[in-house]
C-alpha cells in the first residue's frame, strides 16, 4: 500500500505496504427473472413463524406496521400505532434502534410513511379530520439522539380529504439543495385540498428549499383523470413523472406532471395487477440495461389476505414474470382477514463495473408480516483501478491500496479556509474535490479523510462537537456534512474512502493559535471528566483516559456512528495512543487507575507498561468486533509508528526476528502501542506502518525496516 499525505495537491511523504482483504472480481449481470435463483432470507409473518416474531414487529398482526423504506443497509419501518420508526438491519432483520420521535405529533396518525434520502430520513403523518395539518419531519441521521425538525406544516384543510397514507420525495435535502415533497389525495370526505369536488383526485407537491418548505406553503398540483380512493400511493421518479395507484381499482399507472392541469397518463405504462388494492410499486432498471422492471405488491385472488409480491417486466406491455410467496396461510384466522392493503416494498440493486450483480427485495403487507429475498452478489463495489507497476508480489493479492492522507487537524491539508458562509463552504468543497481529482490522476485508489482529530467531528455526530478546523468555532454547525459529501465525491471518482479517526486525543496546546486547552462546549464538559494530561516536548497533551471503560465505549460508539451513518469503505487509526514519554510514576494522570488495578488483586499485568498496552489492545478489539457486527464489509486498520520489535524480549514474545534499526522501538514503551499484538489477535484487518524516512536514513533504514 502506498501512502501519501496531501499538501498543495499530492506530496509524497512515505511508502508503506499492507495487504487488504481480497476484492471480488467483476461478475456478470444477475438473472433476476428466474424465481429459483432467488434465496429467501429472514421472514417475520403469519405463515412462517407467527409465534416467534421479534419485539419490533410483534404488532404486525394488529396492524402496527404500515410503511417502510431501505437505505444504506437498513430498513426503516413505521409503527403507526405506537408512533415509532424502527431502524432494522436489512439483511438480518435485527432491530438496531428507534428514531428519536420527540415532537412527532398531530393528525389522525402522527407517523404513517418514511423515506430515506442520502443519509437523511423523512416521515409524514396521516390527516383525515377537519382540523388536520399535514406534517413532514426530517432527521439528519438515524442516531437515537438525533431529534427531527419539522420541514412542512400545511394550513388547516377544513373539511378535507385523506392525505398522508404515503408520500414521495425528489431532490436534495442539503442546506443548499432543493426538491419536492409529493402527496396524493384519497377519497375521505366531500372536499379536496384544491377544490370542492370528489370526481377527480389531485397529486400535490410542496417545494423544498434549503432543507425545508416555506411557512404555510401552498402546493402545486396536477389532476388525475379518475377518483383515487382511500390509501392511494404516489411514487415520483423525477420532477416530471410519477406512478400512482389506489385501493379502488386504479392499477399502477405512469403519469407526466402538468401543473394545474390534467396529468398525462402513459397508455403503455399501466401494470395489469390482479387486484392491486393500493399496494406499493418499485420501478427500476438493471445497471447498463434499458429493460424496465417493477416489483409490485398484489393479491393472488380476491381475498385481502392473499398478498404477495410480483416481478413485472415491460416489453410491448407490462407482464408478470413471477410471484414471491404469500405471507399468510390459505385459511388465516380473523386477525388477518383484512390484510391485503397498506403494503410497502423496498429494493436494493448492487452494481459493479456498470452491471447489476445482485439485488435485494423486502416486502410487507399490512397485518401479515415482512419478508426478505435476495439474489446474486451483495458485496459492495470497490475500486478496480489498474496498477501497472505493483510494488509487492504476494500470492493471492488481488490489488494494492494506494492511499493519501487528507489531514484536517490544525488545517494541515484541508480546509484551507474556515467559516460557515456560502462562499467559504463552496471553497471548502472545491478544495476537497481538487484533492480527490489529484488522487485519481496520481493513480491512487483510496483516500484517508481525517474526520475526528481532537474528539471533534467533520460530520453530524451525537457524541462530538463540530470541529473548529471546519468552522473556526468548536461546536458550530457548518450547514453541510463534509463526510457525506466526501463519500459521494470519492465514490463518483471510483475512489475508496476511509474515515481517519484519532481515538484518544482531546486537546493539544503548544501554540495558542492552534488549540484552546479548555473546551467549553456542553459535549466537551462530559468528555473532559474522562481525560488525563501530560506535558512533553510537543506541549500540553490531553487524551481520553485509556484505562476507563467509558473511553472504550465512547470510541466504539463514535466509530459505530461513522460506519453505520456513512458508506465509508474503511476505518483507520493513526499512531497517536498514550502521550509519548508519559511517566510510569505517580506523576502520571492514570496512576490512580493503575493503583486501583493492583489493589483489586488482579495479577494478569505486573508492570504499568503491560497494563497500558492491554488498555489500548482492549479498545482496538472492541472497535474491531463492532465493525464485524455492523459493517463486516468495512475494513478496520491502523497506521502505527514505523519501527517495532527492536527489543529482543519483545521480538521473542511475538516470535519474530528482532528489528535492528538503530532508532529503536519508541512506540512499545513510549506510547504503549503494540501493532504486532493486534495482528496476532486478529483484531485489525491491516497495518500500514508510517515509514516516514528517506531511504538513506541511517537510524531507520527503509530497506531494513520494510524487510
Amino acid at each position: 500500500m502506498k501512502l501519501f499525505r496531501f499538501k498543495n495537491f499530492v506530496r509524497t511523504c512515505a511508502f508503506a505496504i499492507a495487504l487488504l482483504l481480497s476484492i471480488s472480481s467483476a461478475k456478470a449481470q444477475v438473472n433476476i427473472e428466474t424465481l429459483s435463483n432467488w434465496t429467501k432470507g429472514w421472514s417475520y409473518c403469519q405463515k412462517d413463524n407467527n409465534a416467534a416474531l421479534p419485539d419490533w414487529c410483534d404488532g404486525f398482526r394488529f396492524g402496527n406496521a404500515r410503511n417502510m423504506c431501505y437505505g444504506d443497509g437498513k430498513l426503516y419501518v413505521v409503527d403507526a400505532v405506537n408512533t415509532n420508526i424502527y431502524v432494522i438491519d436489512a439483511r438480518t432483520g435485527a432491530k438496531l434502534r428507534q428514531l428519536n420521535m420527540d415532537g412527532v405529533t398531530g393528525g389522525t396518525t402522527p407517523v404513517m410513511d418514511v423515506k430515506y434520502v442520502n443519509g437523511h430520513i423523512l416521515a409524514c403523518n396521516l390527516t383525515t379530520t377537519a382540523t388536520g395539518k399535514t406534517r413532514v419531519y426530517h432527521w439528519e441521521n438515524d442516531g437515537e439522539n438525533t431529534p427531527p425538525s419539522l420541514i412542512l406544516e400545511t394550513t388547516d384543510k377544513g373539511n378535507s380529504c385523506r392525505v398522508g397514507d404515503t408520500f414521495g420525495f425528489t431532490g436534495d435535502l442539503s442546506p443548499s439543495g432543493s426538491g419536492y415533497i409529493y402527496f396524493i389525495e384519497g377519497k375521505y370526505e366531500v372536499n379536496k385540498v384544491i377544490q370542492n369536488t370528489h370526481e377527480k383526485s389531485y397529486v400535490l407537491r410542496y417545494k423544498v428549499e434549503k432543507g425545508k418548505c416555506a411557512t404555510n406553503a401552498s402546493p402545486e398540483y396536477t389532476i388525475l383523470s379518475s377518483l383515487y380512493a382511500s390509501s392511494p400511493r404516489v411514487v415520483p421518479i423525477s420532477d416530471t413523472q410519477f406512478w400512482a395507484d389506489d385501493q379502488g381499482g386504479n392499477h399502477p399507472q405512469l403519469y407526466t406532471w402538468v401543473t394545474g392541469g390534467n396529468a398525462t397518463a402513459s397508455s403503455s405504462d399501466k401494470i395489469p395487477t390482479k387486484n392491486h388494492r393500493g399496494n406499493d410499486i418499485k420501478p427500476f432498471k438493471l445497471s447498463g440495461s434499458n429493460t424496465e422492471y417493477a416489483f409490485v405488491n398484489d393479491l393472488t385472488g380476491t381475498n385481502w389476505y392473499q398478498g404477495h409480491t410480483a416481478l413485472y417486466k415491460k416489453g410491448t406491455s407490462w407482464k408478470k414474470v413471477f410471484n414471491f410467496d404469500n405471507l399468510t396461510t390459505d385459511n388465516p384466522n380473523g386477525d388477518y382477514s383484512n390484510a391485503g392493503s397498506g403494503s410497502s416494498l423496498a429494493i436494493n440493486l448492487n452494481n459493479k463495473n456498470g452491471e447489476t450483480v445482485g439485488m435485494e427485495v423486502w416486502y410487507h403487507f399490512y397485518k401479515e408480516g415482512l419478508a426478505y429475498y435476495h439474489i446474486g452478489d451483495l458485496t459492495p463495489e470497490s475500486s478496480t483501478d489498474p496498477d501497472p507497476e505493483p510494488v509487492v508480489d504476494i500470492t493471492d493479492q488481488k490489488r494494492e491500496m494506494r492511499s493519501a492522507w487528507i489531514a484536517t487537524v490544525f488545517n494541515i491539508d484541508w480546509p484551507e479556509t474556515k467559516g460557515t458562509d456560502a462562499a467559504t463552504v463552496e471553497a471548502q468543497k472545491a478544495q476537497l474535490c481538487a484533492y480527490l481529482d489529484a488522487a485519481k490522476k496520481a493513480n491512487l485508489n483510496t483516500v484517508y479523510l481525517q474526520v475526528r482529530s481532537m474528539a471533534d467531528a467533520m460530520y453530524k455526530s451525537n457524541y462530538e462537537p463540530w470541529s473548529s478546523y471546519l468552522t473556526g468555532s468548536r461546536g458550530t454547525n457548518p450547514g453541510w456534512d463534509p463526510l457525506a459529501y466526501a463519500v459521494q465525491e470519492s465514490h463518483a471518482r471510483g475512489l475508496r474512502i476511509e474515515a481517519w479517526v484519532n481515538p484518544y486525543r482531546y486537546s493539544k496546546t503548544n501554540d495558542a493559535a492552534w488549540m484552546k486547552s479548555d473546551w467549553s462546549n456542553t459535549l466537551d464538559k462530559v468528555t473532559k471528566s474522562h481525560t488525563i494530561s501530560y506535558t512533553n516536548k510537543d506541549g500540553d497533551i490531553t487524551i481520553l483516559n485509556p484505562a476507563e471503560d467509558w473511553t472504550i465505549t465512547r470510541i466504539t460508539d463514535v466509530c459505530k456512528e461513522i460506519i453505520t451513518n456513512y458508506k465509508v469503505d474503511g476505518l483507520v487509526f493513526d499512531d497517536y495512543f498514550y502521550p509519548n514519554g508519559i511517566p510510569e510514576s505517580s506523576a502520571a494522570g492514570d496512576w490512580s487507575n493503575w493503583t486501583a488495578y493492583k489493589n483489586s488483586g488482579a495479577t494478569e499485568y505486573t508492570t504499568i507498561g503491560d497494563w497500558r498496552r492491554a488498555n489500548v489492545n482492549k479498545m482496538v478489539k472492541a472497535v474491531y468486533e463492532m465493525v464485524q457486527t455492523y459493517r463486516p464489509d468495512c475494513t478496520f486498520g491502523i497506521s502505527p509508528a514505523g519501527v517495532a520489535c527492536t527489543d529482543q524480549t519483545v521480538a521473542d514474545k511475538h516470535g519474530v526476528d528482532r528489528c535492528t534499526a538503530p532508532s529503536g522501538d519508541w512506540q512499545y514503551d513510549g506510547i504503549y502501542s503494540d501493532p504486532v499484538q493486534w495482528l496476532e489477535d486478529g483484531t485489525i484487518d491491516f497495518v500500514s506502518p508510517q515509514i516516514y524516512w528517506p531511504t538513506t536514513n541511517s537510524d531507520s533504514p527503509y530497506v531494513l525496516i520494510t524487510n
